[in-house]
């Protein structure tokens, strides 16, 4: 039994095919015998939501974390989890920072108890995708089988069911996300219907 699965979603496109390269070459190093990393590359055919459930039903791990193929971590990121797993929280949360088109870095916080908001300029979230959680509390909540979005909506379902109780932070940026507008997502009629529904809960 492993005590963490880390579970990245991916394409078999050139700029993920190269970015997560890129990704493995700084987690690889980190893996001991108690993690494990499973990627899904598979092609554009199965909805994003649907390749995380899938994710999480193939991990062995006590515990699971996303990161998406083509962001990055700090290399302490394992060590630094494992760390933060000894007490046996619900769930481990970080800091990390953002860029939009490669442009300025905007800083983040994950906490659990925030509000999604900004507030002079520094994003604040509930848990989410990117945080690790306790499988056994979160193996069940299923993500919509959409492209985009279905992220929010997943995180949006464990938050407004309190689902997480306990809360290991800690208090260094371990994440970048590059965040890209033009990204050919294949679009979704539902994805807007279902995001304004799960902000309305």
């Amino acid at each position: 039994m492993k005590v963490l699965s880390v579970l990245i979603c991916s394409l078999p496109e050139p700029h993920y095919t190269q970015k997560l390269g890129r990704l493995m070459d700084v987690l690889t190093p980190q893996v001991s015998d108690n993690v494990e990393v499973i990627v899904d590359d598979g092609g554009r055919g199965t909805p994003t939501g649907t390749k995380r459930n899938n994710l999480i039903g193939r991990a062995s791990g006590d515990y699971i974390v996303f990161v998406d193929s083509d962001d990055l971590v700090a290399d302490s990121y394992i060590s630094d989890i494992l760390y933060g797993l000894q007490g046996s929280p619900d769930c481990v949360t970080f800091r990390g920072w953002m860029t939009t088109n490669g442009g300025a870095r905007r800083d983040w916080t994950i906490r659990l108890g925030s509000d999604y908001v900004e507030r002079d300029g520094h994003f604040y979230r509930w848990p989410n995708h990117i945080s690790v959680m306790k499988k056994s509390l979160v193996k069940d909540i299923q993500f919509p089988a959409l492209w985009q979005q279905e992220d929010y909506i997943w995180s949006k379902m464990i938050h407004d069911r309190k689902i997480l109780k306990t809360e290991h932070h800690i208090d260094k940026q371990l994440y970048h996300y590059d965040y890209w507008d033009n990204k050919n997502k294949k679009p979704n009629a539902e994805v807007e219907k279902l995001v304004r529904r799960s902000r309305l809960r």
